[in-house]
């Protein structure tokens, strides 16, 4: 997966994608990782779609790359919080 951007604060690359249960935009770190959890469900128009791990979402066996979002690793996460 090749980033598309850069995060305006930290300046490290992001990819945007939509998660898949809500339809929303999220900062996704472009390598992946093996602790990672966020996976790749599908592609829509050249956009990924992404599901995100959680106690009634586990990661599936057949994700064999696993992500992060930008939100969990970039320093400057707190700017972007909303109110």
């Amino acid at each position: 997966m090749n980033p598309d951007g850069k995060c305006r604060t930290c300046g490290d690359p992001i990819r945007w994608v939509i998660v898949a249960a809500t339809g929303s935009r999220m900062p996704m770190n472009p390598s992946a990782i093996a602790t990672g959890n966020v996976w790749v469900e599908r592609w829509d128009d050249g956009i990924p779609r992404v599901a995100i791990a959680s106690k009634d979402n586990p990661v599936p066996a057949h994700a064999v790359l696993l992500y992060t979002s930008h939100f969990a690793t970039c320093k400057d996460a707190a700017l972007h919080r909303r109110k």
